[in-house]
């Protein structure tokens, strides 16, 4: 019998009863440069240019998409060192965007020499000026101790404003805190629904958790009809997680019709997004001739 796995953050590995054993756990800054796509290099030019009219004409969220231009080198050759500049001009100018994307950059050490203490500086100005990934980034950084003293109950309430504003990943990690019981009391049923908040917001990591709570009965009725549509779907939006555990539900027929084939393409698919068991998964059900 394979066991499902569960993607869960702010708590370290632990058991799970019965049959559903491993969590992993992984939080890291988000990255908050938005991809804008033209379709000629003519359109793509011309974009560039505009911005830096605009920009050099005093509009701070041009000066912003222009630094996030030179940050992403999509439409124009990268260059960090450019955007960190940019983005300090509009930050200085008060643009809360800016402020959270310089902080992204100081936090990575890209254009700019590596500073923690300065990023989450930059992460709590651009929240005040509603930026809200920047909310969720200086959350992340109290739950990592990243530039600043790490403390949950400070990242709660950051983390709860940018899930309020529509931030994916502050709704997934208030379900999580609620899941594990950390810096709020542990209510299963208050974490699912913070989890199908996310997942709703298109949180493919959210979609896997509320999947396996599905699976497991927890805060809900057992459903692996439901727990198999949660995984699906975090699998088609990117979380390996939720590959596996739908291969696992096609392994031992747990709602579904037992199929070896199609389990071992969603562990392959597992493994192509660096989901590491979902590999041994594969190559358990090659080495078995399946």
């Amino acid at each position: 019998m394979k066991v499902l796995l569960r993607l869960d953050i702010l708590l370290s590995a632990k058991l799970e009863p019965g049959n559903f054993m491993k969590k992993v756990f992984s939080i890291t800054i988000l990255t908050i440069f938005v991809s804008v796509v033209s379709t000629t290099a003519i359109a793509q030019q011309s974009r560039i240019e505009s911005l830096e009219k605009q920009c050099n004409s005093g509009d701070m969220d041009a000066c912003d998409a222009l630094g996030c231009e030179f940050a992403r080198g999509d439409l124009i050759e990268a260059d960090p060192a450019k955007a960190a500049k940019i983005f300090t001009s509009a930050c200085d100018s008060n643009n809360g965007s800016a402020c959270g994307h310089l902080g992204y950059l100081y936090t990575v050490g890209n254009g700019v020499k590596l500073d923690l203490d300065l990023a989450a500086t930059l992460y709590r100005k651009a929240c005040d000026l509603k930026f809200y990934e920047s909310c969720v980034n200086l959350g992340i950084s109290y739950i990592l101790g990243s530039g600043i003293e790490k403390s949950v109950d400070k990242a709660i309430p950051l983390l709860r404003i940018g899930c309020d504003h529509e931030q994916a990943t502050g709704c997934t990690l208030i379900g999580n805190a609620y899941y594990n019981g950390l810096g709020l009391d542990k209510d299963l049923k208050m974490a699912n629904s913070y989890y199908v908040k996310a997942c709703e917001m298109d949180s493919g990591e959210a979609c896997a958790n509320i999947g396996l709570n599905y699976a497991q009965g927890e805060g809900v009725e057992q459903n692996y009809e439901l727990a198999y549509e949660y995984f699906t779907k975090g699998c088609d939006l990117g979380a390996g997680e939720g590959c596996f555990n739908a291969g696992v539900m096609y392994a031992n027929g747990w709602g579904i019709e037992q199929d070896y084939t199609i389990s071992k393409a969603y562990y392959s698919k597992a493994c192509y997004l660096h989901y590491k068991p979902g590999c041994d998964e594969y190559e358990n059900l090659n080495n078995e001739g399946m």
